[in-house]
């Protein structure tokens, strides 16, 4: 497996060829920090497949090349459940073996709820502290391993399935964690189903009096097992417990009858689900001869209630592994509940860190996903491969630079003020009257230059003219809606030898008479926050805020000012801020006056929150409870491409970066067959150092 040689990654040192890295180099993982290339492999020649997307926070389509055994990264995006009436789909793992940490979790959730339940039998509202006191009772003086009693095989249970020997402290931690992630969803379960119980309260149409309760009063449920209780086990029309489910992802199932339930006394047996009680994809269906019931539940007049209920989180589970498909993907399934008061509870247990009650190989929005380029392409649904399973970057953040930071001469809002509105040849900026803000703060910029000026030479002043009234037409046909002004940082003095630090500093960073310059290099490697104020103080002037996607448009006409737009990008991207290609047009307009003039514009979207404190003017704030789309995943198709040359790296941590940030999988030199690899074993080797690699090449 391998990338084409041609292919560029992210390293400390800029972008480089994969057929150019070699081991020290130092590249970037998945969450942008630092990792060290362990082991390269000799060029070789064979099979490719070219991965085809869009590029990120671009129209343009982008592609990389790769051997068909070379695995992919993936995230999975909008697959998150949801409600339809009384139906509920979400998405699931097709491969049903998996279930090993889900079993975990389903375990130690019972016991929790176990413990739970013999405080609540006693008190319905028992504190934390008297719960996890409990546990710690129970553990010290009720389990004796290997005994029968119902705490003993419960608690081992649970170390069986948890890969745990004995009753540690390790397992004892893990036990008191579990049910505070336990008693955390049970509060905010008691405020959702205070909610539904309000909002069916305050219906107009639902006449409280004909309603049907399955359960009692859901004020009054306490624990999970409450929760379970009120959930109506699906099945097919005419069928009973022992007859096996329809098997297909997209099985809905018809309406069946629902048993009511009392509460359960201090007496009742509480609900647990051994691992050989959980689903396996092996098991066999009841046999024709197995007796039968019509009821749903079968016959289970002296089943427990809790067992019942338990019975019904297993039902759906059971149905989930009718369906086995070794693909490595997922698939979309839906199930039905008797009603929509019903299917909001099962909603919103697959919505907590419990949803593994109802399926434990349930996929959420942001999972990752790892297969070779041929498996993918084997997929087994088609939606999910063109849709759910997406490429995806590394988030975006700031970069520091690597060239050591110098002094400013100007303050790096102003920079940006100046290059977006100032006059070329002085410290003139124009502004409006209807943005009073900018006055006062250059104002405050000349105040606070004047507090460090040298002994016995003048104060600064600001300098203010009216250039326009409101209502004035300009020559190339505009209205001025507004007085306009120029605002000049000058010294009272006058002269070639008087003190402005302002106009020396414009002269030093060589932008005196000649914007082509851009941004000078010294802020586009300074800290953080100075990037971000250029970045403000070029909005301010000559950005626009588009309010219905919450972005801003930055743009400059003519050729002299191109190099502004593609340094604002660069800079911002620098600070993490999701940035367009620069987007390069001929326009002719007004203020070209007619003449085909060039123009650049670009945009900033999520990550702009960075530089709002900078931000002066209150009409080009942004909303910051705006939730942005996915912009760091891509779906993609993969195609056949030409033989050619790959090559192999092997990276600490299995994952890189290409240069546009996109996360790939490295090679495990020591298990695939790309010809004699060369990799750093210096972590295993004895007397086998970094440098004896780096002295090699």
């Amino acid at each position: 497996m391998g990338l084409a040689s041609d292919t560029e990654v992210r390293t400390t040192e800029g972008d480089k060829r994969v057929g150019d890295v070699q081991i020290g180099d130092i590249l970037y993982d998945a969450q942008n920090r630092q990792t060290e290339c362990i082991g390269v492999a000799p060029p070789a020649t064979g099979k490719l497949k070219k991965i085809t997307y869009t590029q990120f926070n671009s129209r343009k389509r982008s592609s990389f090349t790769c051997t068909p055994d070379h695995r992919l990264t993936l995230t999975t995006t909008g697959i998150s459940p949801c409600i339809s009436g009384k139906s509920i789909p979400w998405f699931t793992r097709c491969d049903r073996k998996l279930a090993v940490k889900e079993a975990c979790d389903l375990n130690l959730d019972i016991l929790c709820d176990y413990f739970y339940q013999d405080l609540v039998d006693g008190d319905n509202h028992p504190e934390p502290a008297a719960v996890h006191a409990h546990i710690d009772t129970v553990l010290k003086q009720k389990y004796y391993p290997g005994h029968k009693d119902e705490y003993s095989e419960r608690i081992d249970e649970y170390l069986k399935v948890a890969h745990a020997s004995v009753l540690d402290r390790e397992a004892i931690d893990a036990i008191h964690a579990g049910m505070d992630s336990y008693l955390e969803w049970m509060a905010s379960m008691d405020i959702y189903l205070e909610q539904l119980s309000t909002r069916r309260a305050e219906a107009e149409d639902v006449d409280s009096a004909d309603e049907v309760l399955d359960i009692d009063e859901p004020t009054k449920l306490n624990g999970m097992c409450s929760v379970i209780r009120a959930l109506t086990l699906p099945r097919p029309a005419n069928s009973c417990v022992g007859d096996p489910i329809a098997p297909g992802p997209e099985y809905c199932f018809p309406e069946t009858p629902f048993v009511e339930w009392d509460m359960p006394s201090s007496q009742s047996t509480h609900s647990y689900i051994s691992s050989s009680q959980l689903p396996q994809p092996d098991d066999d269906p009841q046999p024709d001869d197995a007796p039968r019931s019509s009821s749903p539940l079968s016959d289970s007049s002296s089943m427990s209630l809790d067992n019942a209920a338990a019975d019904r989180f297993a039902a759906i589970r059971k149905s989930l592994e009718s369906s086995n498909c070794d693909c490595g993907g997922l698939r979309k399934v839906h199930r039905r509940f008797k009603t929509e008061d019903l299917a909001q509870r099962a909603l919103k247990i697959l919505q907590s860190d419990h949803y593994h009650l109802i399926d434990p190989l349930m996929v959420r929005d942001d999972e990752e996903f790892s297969m070779t380029v041929e498996e993918n392409e084997r997929l087994c649904c088609e939606v999910v491969k063109h849709i759910h399973l997406k490429l995806h970057r590394a988030p975006l953040g700031f970069d520091p630079s690597t060239v050591s930071s110098c002094p400013l001469p100007l303050d790096p809002f102003f920079l940006g003020l100046w290059i977006g509105d100032g006059s070329a040849d002085s410290t003139r900026i124009t502004s409006s009257a209807s943005d009073p803000e900018t006055r006062v703060w250059l104002q405050s910029y000349v105040d606070r230059l004047n507090s460090c000026r040298p002994q016995d030479t003048p104060q600064l002043h600001l300098a203010i003219t009216r250039v326009h009234a409101a209502g004035t037409e300009r020559g190339n046909g505009i209205v001025c809606n507004s007085d306009a002004f120029y605002y000049r940082i000058a010294c009272p003095q006058g002269g070639w030898y008087a003190w402005n630090p302002v106009l020396d500093g414009l002269r030093k960073l060589g932008l005196l008479g000649n914007k082509t310059a851009g941004i000078p290099d010294a802020y586009m490697d300074a800290d953080e926050d100075t990037r971000l104020a250029v970045v403000a103080g070029l909005i301010v002037s000559d950005g626009s805020y588009d309010k219905s996607h919450n972005q801003y448009r930055f743009q400059q006409n003519t050729e002299d000012h191109k190099k502004i737009v593609y340094d604002l990008q660069k800079l911002a991207k620098g600070c993490g801020i999701s940035v367009s290609d620069v987007h390069e047009a001929i326009i002719t307009t007004a203020l070209t006056n007619g003449r085909p003039t060039p123009t650049y514009t670009v945009y900033l979207g999520k990550g702009s929150e960075k530089f709002q404190k900078h931000l002066l003017l209150p009409r080009k704030k942004m909303n910051l409870e705006h939730t942005y789309k996915c912009h760091d995943a891509r779906p993609f198709t993969v195609s056949d491409a030409p033989a050619g040359e790959y090559r192999a790296i092997q990276v600490r941590g299995g994952q890189f970066q290409l240069a546009n940030r996109l996360v790939v999988c490295d090679c495990q030199l020591n298990s695939c067959s790309v010809g004699t690899a060369t990799q750093d074993h210096s972590a295993e080797v004895p007397g086998y150092s970094l440098d004896d690699a780096l002295s090699t090449k």
